[in-house]
């Protein structure tokens, strides 16, 4: 399937998030027997913490490391700050309940729109936020 990214007049994109990666292949089997256009699963993931305690300096001089060294309280290489910055954990924009922490295992789908409801009703039935 080709790398696209503008759909087609009647083309939709979904793109939700499951807890596991087996939900989402299990979601992935039953949206190929509805008939897509195109499905990837992916897998957002980061280095395990290093448990090292942080001394925080001030922002204003430069000296400090980040969102993701604040709020995990470690330090971290400059990349790795600046993804984990980007986690709901770290950003304030998860309430924390257990529903929303986990979901790092990305399926998106493209299909007609005809088939939008259906597709959405499949990736529910599997666990999916959408």
């Amino acid at each position: 399937m080709p790398n696209r990214f503008i759909l087609e007049k009647d083309e939709r994109a979904i793109i939700s998030g499951f807890h596991t990666e087996i939900a989402a292949l299990k979601a992935k089997e039953a949206l190929e027997r509805l008939g897509i256009i195109d499905i990837k699963i992916n897998q957002t993931d980061y280095q395990p913490f290093t448990g090292n305690e942080l001394s925080r300096e001030n922002a204003l001089t430069g000296d400090f490391p980040g969102l993701a060294s604040s709020v995990y309280d470690t330090e971290f290489s400059r990349d790795l700050s600046i993804l984990l910055s980007a986690s709901p954990d770290a950003s304030g924009l998860t309430d924390r309940a257990a529903d929303n922490i986990g979901i790092d295992v990305v399926l998106t789908v493209v299909l007609d729109h005809s088939k939008l409801d259906q597709a959405e009703q499949i990736l529910k039935k599997y666990g999916a936020r959408i």
